[in-house]
């Protein structure tokens, strides 16, 4: 996941161009494996990566970055694009099968949020912190 963050730093400063890192990270979920199991716990994880890859073009990554945690790289992408897929799937999450385990995303942008990998990932995670610091179910930008 790092080396595509860092192609997509070098692709974006050859062509100048932005692109957004969404940090993604699961709200209850704790709780909900606790409750229900590891196995249904892993049903979750499986479902919502399905429903965030149904926001996201092909050209897009999306990559496991912890336990309960994603990162999505939007490739050529404004603020205002990424603000737009990111509520995109936190709607359709609250909607799915398994709409308590909800989602708190923090967006960052380059170059404005980050010059390198680190960075980048620092500020996204940043404002996912401070989205779930809110209550949750929310984005917040870097």
């Amino acid at each position: 996941l790092e080396k595509m963050l860092q192609n997509a730093i070098d692709r974006s400063t050859r062509y100048n161009r932005k692109f957004a890192v969404l940090f993604i990270d699961f709200d209850n979920f704790k709780p909900f494996n606790d409750r229900y199991g590891h196995a249904e716990g892993d049903k979750v994880l499986i479902s919502h990566a399905q429903v965030i890859r149904e926001h996201l073009r092909k050209s897009d990554t999306i990559g496991r970055y912890g336990g309960d945690e994603f990162i999505v790289i939007l490739y050529n992408a404004s603020r205002k694009y990424a603000e737009k897929v990111a509520n995109r799937i936190l709607n359709s999450i609250a909607k799915s099968r398994y709409r308590e385990v909800t989602v708190s995303i923090g967006v960052s942008v380059y170059p404005e949020d980050g010059e390198n990998v680190e960075d980048l990932i620092r500020s996204a995670d940043a404002a996912c912190y401070k989205a779930k610091k809110f209550g949750g179910q929310r984005v917040d930008f870097a």
